[in-house]
């Protein structure tokens, strides 16, 4: 199982809601693999109405075990070139749709098959992952 604390997932979600129209992207971090408890963005990141992309050069030594971004448009499917940043990197995935609250995340796994979460009473959330 994975934990995302609620001060990573809000902050997440409050970038979402900040960039909107456009889409937000970022990294969630951890110490153990096992809770992620904040979030890092990437310099130099674009951000526009249909994409957003980061260059994996300012990327922390060791990449990324997670990823978040929203999609503005309310699909919470990923897209194909979701799946190829999916496939490459990373160990699961959530994109968030307006109003960018828990009730419109979805988290996916490499392959982009959905996984399922549980909100914890503390504001977090607990991913069915392995």
């Amino acid at each position: 199982m994975v934990k995302i604390t609620r001060h990573a997932l809000e902050s997440a979600l409050h970038g979402a809601k900040e960039l909107h129209p456009d889409e937000f992207l970022c990294v969630f971090a951890s110490d153990d693999g096992s809770v992620f408890d904040r979030i890092l963005l990437t310099p130099l990141a674009d951000y526009g109405p249909t994409h957003a992309s980061f260059n994996d050069y300012f990327m922390p030594t060791g990449g990324f075990k997670a990823s978040f971004h929203s999609h503005p448009n309310g699909v919470l499917q990923p897209s194909r070139q979701d799946l190829t940043l999916f496939s490459a990197k990373g160990a699961f995935h959530a994109i968030a749709g307006p109003p960018y609250t828990k009730q419109n995340l979805v988290f996916f796994d490499k392959q982009g098959k959905k996984v399922e979460f549980t909100p914890e009473k503390d504001g977090s959330v607990t991913l069915q992952y392995q």
